[in-house]
């Protein structure tokens, strides 16, 4: 019972923290603060017919209340962050510079669980110091400490920003750094995710900002990224990574298939645990879930071509005999050097629950259907469906979507020594736009 009630209260509160973060003020209060908006020298209206939006470089009403504004086929921007057509923000107060540790000061929190991913973080960070930045390490039991220990941290260090490992931007993402999402965001501190990257994945690293939900800032930025690709942009090892997968394709199409072109690619990883729940029966492994869409996608009629996850399925079983050669044919993790170009070159789309081997598809701009919950999700950058019937259906690729995922990871993920540059611009973009989703 007394778990039970405490369950309970729990729910009202974070039901009470939603509410508060989705009021919305009259289409009449709306427009009084548009009118206040214009009435400032600094405020540039553009034609929304040519793609622009109104933009106010200083508005005194959008870093306290929260402004949901009735202008037609048109966005407001303001970089505070709290003003987005047809979205509601979480309020979030400007950076007062006035405060030391915040701002302007180049010092950051590292959380870090004792031994889990620590070679990434020290190579990476390692360069911070170098490049003037102060870090404070702060090793934890678990991904992130409790909220009372962080509020203490952040009034003895006062940075301008807290780190920590993430994967796949969310899956650590639980009520203990809800909590702490919630003061970070009250006192002005930015919260920062790392992972690995997206392009050359196992090289390179990435850095994001944790939205007040929990969720990434690639919602709140998507309407900043440009619709062209210029892979210029990347490092020159990402267009060296790129160019190997273009070339590796060149040269399976030069072969003989593997198989006869129309069958559908499933891409395993080592565990199920991030596909969306009705994907995923209660207490479905890896394993059984693999079954399970190799069962949707032959009772289909399609041919299935499985390539095995680069570690063990989290059992015993071999990940070669997950089905009877007629349903499906396996092929071990790095087989062979082109093994992913000749899977991807005669299939008809591929499936995967999220793999790092989508930004080979991205390159060759293939058609996935993607079901695990991601930090890009429902951003029309992969098909998602909604059950196993879905991922029998072929998908299209959204070319406008694709562009600008490309064009996000430019700003986010780098190599060790370049580590400076991306924090910097996480916490420039971060107070320029704020929490704005």
């Amino acid at each position: 019972m007394a778990q039970a009630l405490k369950r309970s209260a729990l729910m009202k509160a974070a039901a009470a923290r939603l509410h508060d973060r989705t009021i919305l003020p009259t289409a009449d209060e709306s427009a009084r603060h548009l009118e206040t908006c214009r009435a400032c020298p600094q405020f540039t209206e553009h034609d929304p017919k040519q793609g622009g939006a109104p933009t106010c470089a200083k508005c005194t009403s959008c870093s306290t209340k929260i402004v949901r504004f009735v202008l037609p086929r048109a966005r407001f921007n303001c970089p505070l962050g709290q003003w987005r057509w047809g979205a509601a923000a979480s309020p979030i107060q400007p950076p007062d510079r006035s405060r030391p540790g915040l701002g302007d000061a180049r010092r950051v929190l590292i959380f870090h669980r004792a031994g889990y991913r620590w070679a990434e973080l020290n190579k990476n960070y390692g360069h911070l110091a170098r490049d003037g930045w102060d870090t404070k390490w702060v090793r934890t039991g678990n991904y992130a400490p409790p909220v009372d220990e962080v509020k203490a941290l952040v009034k003895r260090y006062k940075p301008v920003a807290v780190i920590r490992w993430e994967e796949h931007g969310t899956l650590f993402v639980n009520r203990t750094w809800m909590a702490s999402l919630d003061h970070l965001y009250s006192v002005g501190v930015i919260p920062l995710s790392m992972d690995c990257g997206y392009f050359d994945h196992w090289r390179t690293q990435m850095i994001d900002q944790y939205m007040p939900n929990g969720s990434s800032s690639i919602k709140r930025d998507w309407d900043y990224l440009a619709t062209d690709v210029d892979w210029n942009r990347f490092d020159p090892r990402v267009r060296a990574y790129r160019q190997r997968v273009l070339d590796s394709m060149a040269r399976v199409e030069a072969t003989r298939p593997i198989a006869e072109p129309g069958y559908v690619a499933l891409w395993l990883q080592f565990s199920a645990q991030l596909a969306k729940p009705k994907l995923r029966p209660k207490g479905t492994d890896a394993y059984e879930w693999a079954k399970r869409a190799i069962n949707a996608l032959t009772r289909a009629g399609l041919q299935v071509i499985v390539k095995a996850p680069p570690v063990s399925l989290g059992c015993k079983k071999d990940p070669a005999k997950l089905a009877i050669p007629e349903k499906a044919w396996v092929f071990k993790h790095k087989a062979r050097g082109d093994l992913n170009a000749q899977i991807m070159r005669g299939a008809a789309w591929s499936v995967a629950i999220s793999s790092s081997v989508s930004n080979e598809h991205t390159i060759l701009w293939q058609p996935m259907t993607m079901v695990g919950r991601s930090f890009f999700s429902r951003m029309g950058v992969f098909h998602e469906p909604a059950d196993w019937r879905g991922i029998t259906k072929p998908p299209v690729v959204d070319v406008v979507a694709r562009a600008k995922w490309i064009n996000w990871w430019a700003e986010h993920q780098f190599y060790a020594e370049h580590v400076s540059p991306i924090l910097d611009g996480a916490i420039r973009r971060a107070q320029e736009r704020g929490s704005g989703s």
